[in-house]
């Protein structure tokens, strides 16, 4: 009996790939591997999963037609591409979100991985756009899907979090329906730098970064005077927090996307203005956010894409992962170059790729190499 892992690193480069089993045969284009679990990728309307183990019980492991022979033919494989619109909050990629029929703006963040929406009538900070103006909340009671779990969800980042209880129901983006979605209700936003305070997060990371969820054992929601405190949540994080799919995962197993696959498509290089009216009438302050795909859109773009590679993330605390996995969008940091001056970067400098934030940050010692550099080196400013 060929084991798993076997069976991943044999297939590998072969696609697409025929499969046969007793009664059908499958058209395969990925196979992904996780915890002893091949998830089979293949041409339906539907992603599909097979558990090996019930392949092994049912005698039916899939036998090939013939390893030497060529790649079958077969269709191309098209996911299904979803287009939202980028709203022009001013500072941040925000997008229109609806959970059973309650419209959200949500801030997209390639930085993390929850999905958390102010909700009300338990949300400390009402949330608020950059213009000072209200935006929408999450009311449970008008929600017919609505359900609690007996878990809670909370999430540091580097200027603020949030807690919730974890909960379920629908959900719309674009014109694509999920009719399950696991998601934060928060309520704790202790400060204005919380993501709920800017109307809810929907996170775009890998599922290895969305180790929020607390068992409470008991029904999280609604919360109680104590779980909108500080100390509260302070001692919530020392439990353990454990992994749960995240939208990423629920949209791609639905709609047939087999990788972290989306696109921004940004018009707006800076604020174009600080007035609200005025800002939603520059058309330059509007995008689009792809789900699915993103360079086979040709009428977006001019010339030829640059591709970076996205690497495993090192063992960190900030991560708390014990082993090299997918997190975030990491990526090696090769060179920087001034007017003629190279920088040369270490081999253990990486970077993430995050729209939550427009900052650039390194360890202190190559910031201080690279801060060397640019005060040595005049640049003219040409005013005119």
């Amino acid at each position: 009996m060929i084991s798993p892992k076997k069976f991943i690193k044999e297939t590998k480069n072969k696609y697409p790939l025929t499969l046969k089993f007793e009664n059908f045969t499958l058209n395969v284009y990925d196979t992904i591997l996780k915890k002893d679990i091949i998830y089979f990728y293949f041409e339906t309307d539907n992603t599909e999963t097979i558990s090996l183990d019930t392949i092994y019980k049912d005698k039916k492991f899939p036998v090939f037609a013939d390893g030497k022979q060529d790649k079958p033919k077969c269709n191309d494989f098209v996911p299904s591409v979803q287009e939202c619109s980028l709203l022009p909050t001013g500072f941040n990629y925000s997008t229109k979100i609806e959970i059973n029929g309650q419209t959200l703006m949500v801030v997209l963040d390639t930085g993390s991985a929850p999905l958390g929406v102010p909700t009300d009538p338990y949300v400390q900070l009402k949330p608020t756009n950059p213009y000072g103006n209200p935006l929408p909340t999450y009311k449970p009671a008008e929600d017919r899907c609505f359900k609690t779990t007996e878990y809670l969800t909370y999430i540091k980042y580097d200027t603020g979090s949030w807690g919730g209880s974890n909960v379920t129901s629908k959900l719309e983006i674009g014109s694509k329906k999920l009719d399950f979605m696991q998601f934060g209700a928060g309520y704790f936003d202790p400060n204005t730098e919380s993501p709920l305070y800017q109307g809810g997060i929907l996170g775009l990371a890998f599922t290895d970064n969305n180790n929020t969820r607390i068992n409470f054992n008991k029904k999280s929601y609604p919360p109680t005077p104590e779980m909108l405190t500080q100390q509260f949540w302070d001692e919530q994080s020392e439990k353990p927090q454990t992994v749960y799919p995240t939208f990423m995962d629920y949209y791609g197993q639905k709609y047939t996307i087999y990788s972290q696959k989306f696109a921004f498509y940004v018009k707006r290089i800076v604020v174009s203005s600080y007035d609200e009216e005025e800002a939603k009438k520059d058309l330059t302050n509007y995008g689009k956010f792809i789900l699915g795909g993103g360079e086979e859109l040709t009428n977006l773009y001019e010339g030829d894409l640059s591709v970076m590679q996205v690497i495993k993330t090192p063992p960190n605390s900030l991560s708390k992962n014990k082993n090299d996995q997918y997190v975030w969008y990491t990526i090696q940091l090769n060179n920087f170059k001034i007017e003629d001056n190279s920088i040369l970067v270490p081999d253990n400098i990486f970077t993430i790729i995050d729209s939550g934030t427009t900052v650039l940050t390194f360890p202190n010692y190559f910031f201080e190499h690279v801060k060397s550099i640019f005060t040595s080196i005049k640049i003219p400013l040409n005013c005119d």
